[in-house]
């Protein structure tokens, strides 16, 4: 039987055969959540295919924005030639190639933390981007200000920080649990900490359009592990909205297969420990029925960190694991570059 996610796909994948990404456009009264494009899935080492997505509001693609930004153009490309991208259209008289307009017109970057495979393409591409707004919890714009963009790393686009400031990005240093909204689009985010093998921390992000929401992850692992209560508060936020059906999904890491041991997890997830935590969520959503309250939950699986061997890839042990692990009814989502992804209630 298919679930409301795969028949989403199939739906979208028909689409193509009808429309062309030159002419078509995507409006009307259904147009209620989120559409995603992955730009890149992997957790690295591969450089052309790591931590990057793409968001807008249903029907309207003149809002995205970028979810981390390890890759960007490649990944529009790729999501592009798959006929993934049609309601992106570029006016007549631009001189841009299609990626170049759609990185261009993209409103904002959030970004989840400074490590190089979730920033690497923001920062190659920033000398032909255009304005932005940047956010970010405060030690992920500490850290591009001192760090990346510095003039030395390299040159300083953001609008303050070392030396001439070229302002082509505006840093917007969130508040945890505070919902600000979105320049230019009809969205907000509400930035919330993680652990990300103590004592350095990342963000994760949850966009909100129109009272629903999609909850995106950097880099974490199991508080147990991590020796905090971030993601125990993270799953109290999410409760309700998952108990009234709002939050349409979520994006959250596993960066290893099973039998990694947990002093060499260095802030990610396996399976095991990924269900673990989905179990604690299960009981805040609901104490008196846990092995329902996240059915048909939509789940993307990223950051896989893929090897240079032949098989079984890790891709393949922790799709394969996962599911096997899977005893709540998860609509687990395991992306590809290129692959596109629907939320809707």
């Amino acid at each position: 039987m298919k679930t409301k996610f795969q028949i989403l796909i199939l739906v979208s994948s028909l689409l193509v055969l009808f429309f062309t990404p030159a002419l078509a456009d995507s409006h009307g009264a259904d147009d209620v959540g989120f559409s995603c494009v992955v730009l890149g899935a992997g957790g690295g080492p591969r450089e052309d295919d790591i931590s990057g997505y793409m968001l807008w509001p249903a029907g309207l693609p003149g809002e995205a924005i970028f979810l981390d930004a390890g890759t960007l153009t490649a990944g529009i490309r790729k999501a592009d030639e798959m006929g993934n991208l049609w309601e992106f259209r570029v006016p007549p008289d631009s001189n841009l190639t299609r990626e170049g307009w759609i990185l261009r017109n993209a409103k904002a970057y959030l970004i989840t933390h400074a490590h190089l495979d979730h920033i690497a393409a923001m920062v190659i591409n920033s000398p032909v981007d255009s304005s932005k707004q940047l956010f970010g919890i405060e030690p992920t714009i500490k850290d591009l200000k001192e760090h990346i963009f510095n003039w030395r790393v390299w040159p300083n686009f953001g609008d303050s920080g070392p030396g001439f400031a070229l302002g082509v990005y505006k840093y917007i240093t969130l508040t945890p649990g505070e919902e600000v909204p979105i320049a230019n689009t009809s969205m907000t985010v509400e930035g919330h900490f993680l652990a990300h093998d103590l004592p350095y921390e990342t963000g994760g992000f949850l966009v909100q359009k129109n009272g629903y929401y999609v909850m995106f992850f950097g880099d974490t692992g199991p508080d147990e592990v991590q020796n905090t209560d971030h993601l125990l508060k993270v799953w109290e936020r999410l409760a309700p909205l998952i108990r009234d059906g709002r939050l349409l999904g979520m994006f959250i890491e596993v960066a290893y297969p099973e039998g990694r041991p947990d002093n060499l997890l260095f802030g990610h997830f396996t399976p095991s420990w990924l269900m673990h935590e989905f179990q604690r969520l299960a009981g805040i959503v609901d104490p008196k029925n846990p092995e329902e309250a996240l059915n048909d939950l939509t789940v993307v699986v990223t950051h896989i960190k893929p090897e240079f061997v032949m098989a079984p890839s890790p891709f393949q042990l922790i799709s394969e694991q996962l599911d096997t692990l899977n005893d709540l009814g998860i609509n687990f989502i395991y992306p590809r570059q290129g692959m596109r992804i629907e939320f809707r209630p």
